[in-house]
């Protein structure tokens, strides 16, 4: 590691910093290696090396992992209902909530207090608006 020169406290919220970056990286690398090892794909059920038509039926895809659907759940029945995911309705919410970060990142630019207030308002806002949507079915 590189020496710079840097207050102790500074060092202490770089490696802060870096640890909350690393522990999620971690996190998603094992999940990663986890799901390969567990195979929960539709590749992973046909034999190795495939024959010419891969599947003999084909299958019925129900989740995202259908591997473990087909064993786990002992297939879904070809006449089972199935329900329609719900997808979250558009919202504008998101993009005010964004629009605060760059508004509240102007702050430190232009030394005013008033600006932080105004970009920490937009940001909550939005965050406060588009979590409590009205909920459509």
């Amino acid at each position: 590691m590189f020496s710079v020169v840097l207050a102790p406290i500074a060092k202490t919220v770089f490696s802060a910093t870096t640890m909350l970056i690393a522990v999620p990286t971690s996190v998603k690398n094992f999940n990663w290696l986890a799901t390969l090892w567990g195979g929960a794909t539709l590749e992973w059920t046909i034999p190795s090396p495939p024959p010419p038509h891969n599947f003999d039926v084909i299958p019925t895809v129900a989740s995202r992992l259908p591997r473990w659907s087909m064993t786990q759940l002992k297939a879904i029945p070809e006449d089972a209902e199935l329900e329609k995911p719900h997808a979250p309705a558009s919202s504008w919410w998101p993009l005010v909530a964004a629009l605060g970060l760059p508004v509240l990142a102007l702050a430190p630019l232009t030394h005013t207090l008033w600006v932080a207030f105004v970009g920490a308002a937009i940001l909550i806002t939005g965050i406060y608006r588009w979590a409590f949507e009205p909920f459509e079915v």
